[in-house]
């Protein structure tokens, strides 16, 4: 990704490269799980607008999954769920039918967001962990009736300044 809004995918093995192009600068990328059978990916960037791109039969096609919530630092494609942060917490959707399934706020005294960007790891395929500033937050997705729901779990305060989080 680039501030000129290009996304080049190259393989490693073959050097064959895909590129996108967006209209404005991308600042985080992830590839899907299963890139290498079905084509898809996320994209955002410091304009507040996450793409969901995917190779379809009529060429590729990109769907805005969100605008105007401030800037995207980070997103993470684990299994189902896509998940990315932006300056108000962290969002959630299940990958296939795109419907939301969490916002985790960020802690009301929390460290200024334009000063720590936000660390998100899948520990499993229903566990997500967020770490931002001094605070960790330990999200399960469970099934409520028909519909899957993200809850925090878990939330702590360091001592120390979260520059990156591991299960």
């Amino acid at each position: 990704c680039a501030d000129d809004g290009q996304v080049i995918v190259t393989n490693l093995f073959s050097r064959q490269a895909k590129q996108y192009k967006f209209n404005q600068p991308m600042s985080c990328v992830c590839l899907s799980p299963t890139y290498s059978q079905k084509p898809m990916f996320v994209a955002g960037g410091p304009k507040g607008e996450l793409y969901f791109n995917q190779k379809s039969f009529f060429g590729d096609s990109s769907r805005l999954l969100q605008k105007g919530e401030g800037p995207v630092g980070t997103v993470s494609w684990h299994s189902n769920y896509i998940a990315w942060s932006n300056d108000y917490g962290v969002k959630a959707i299940h990958a296939a039918s795109r419907t939301p399934i969490a916002f985790v706020p960020l802690p009301a005294d929390a460290m200024d967001t334009k000063t720590c960007r936000c660390s998100i790891v899948w520990s499993d395929n229903t566990t997500m962990l967020v770490g931002r500033g001094d605070c960790v937050q330990v999200c399960k997705v469970q099934t409520m009736g028909k519909r899957e729901v993200m809850k925090i779990t878990a939330a702590f305060r360091t001592e120390y300044t979260i520059c990156g989080i591991s299960p």
